[in-house]
């Protein structure tokens, strides 16, 4: 997929960092993990052929192991981890007999020195799906699967080929005009196309600082924003309304993009006045995110 040959990414001296809030790496370090992953799956005899399953939150392992399938070429499918899975199900249960293996990424760690992003047991455990069926994938062309939401029926599989998904996550970097020296709070879910497509890999692909976060609200958000100090956010319209519960002052934004459900013409006019430029995007799971220009909404 070439991630990292793009843009700012692709220089020597780009410095941006990655960050969950607990731990942090910058864009330099990222090919010295990638080459623990590599030698992980090559003594493992896992290849391209095999299709794996990702279970991942908005941590900083979860979005290392992400970037590393997609830069290498691995068909996967997408999926929360079990605590984030829809009420009632987990995520054990979602996992289809043509997936062979199941990487579910680490979250609970240290915050401490000791902790080195470039020791396997750090990013992810790896298991064998026992129901798996024997189906092996084209290297050639490399996918990612997605479920829906199963908001207007039973959740299906949604098939993006890494070729359209580059496309699509390049046409948002140029129609929302990222770049790396903007610093990109993210605190919408990168396990679901808006997350992924229309601000974590645009992001990336900019060589822009970004600020995961998992289980945010408001409080949390309003702490984070304070340390991380962003110039640009990917909410939702409720995540909006909240927001404006607790904002006390103004603090302006290059802009920030919402999705995910319909803006309330309150809630727009309001954080306007707070907080600046608000971009509504259109961003379905079968479509890929969809980017407005800021010259026509602003």
């Amino acid at each position: 997929m070439n991630i990292f040959s793009h843009g700012a990414v692709a220089t020597t001296s780009h410095k941006n960092v990655l960050t969950d809030g607990q731990l942090t790496c910058d864009y330099l370090e990222i090919p010295d993990i990638w080459k623990k992953i590599q030698r992980y799956f090559t003594e493992g005899e896992i290849n391209t052929e095999d299709c794996l399953v990702l279970e991942c939150d908005n941590s900083l392992p979860s979005a290392l192991v992400l970037l590393y399938l997609l830069e290498n070429g691995y068909s996967f499918l997408l999926l929360p981890k079990e605590s984030n899975a829809p009420p009632g199900s987990n995520a054990s249960s979602f996992i289809p007999k043509f997936c062979r293996y199941r990487i579910k990424a680490e979250t609970s760690l240290s915050t401490e020195s000791t902790t080195d992003l470039r020791d396997i047991e750090h990013l992810f455990s790896l298991s064998e799906n026992e129901d798996w069926i024997g189906y092996q994938i084209n290297p050639k062309f490399p996918q990612l699967y997605l479920r829906t939401s199963g908001s207007t029926g039973t959740p299906k599989i949604v098939v993006h080929s890494h070729t359209k998904l580059m496309k699509n996550a390049k046409n948002c970097v140029e129609r929302l005009t990222i770049n790396s020296e903007d610093r990109i709070a993210i605190p919408v879910p990168i396990f679901h196309m808006y997350g992924l497509g229309a601000a974590f890999l645009p992001s990336i692909l900019a060589g822009a600082a970004i600020d995961l976060q998992k289980n945010s609200n408001p409080i949390k958000y309003i702490q984070r924003e304070q340390e991380f100090n962003p110039n640009i956010a990917f909410t939702t319209p409720s995540f909006c309304d909240t927001l404006l519960k607790v904002r006390r002052v103004a603090r302006e934004y290059k802009f920030t993009v919402v999705a995910g459900d319909r803006l309330k013409v309150k809630t727009f006019h309001q954080y306007e006045s707070l907080c600046g430029c608000l971009l509504p995007l259109y961003g379905s799971t079968e479509m890929g995110a969809i980017a407005v220009s800021i010259g026509m909404v602003c």
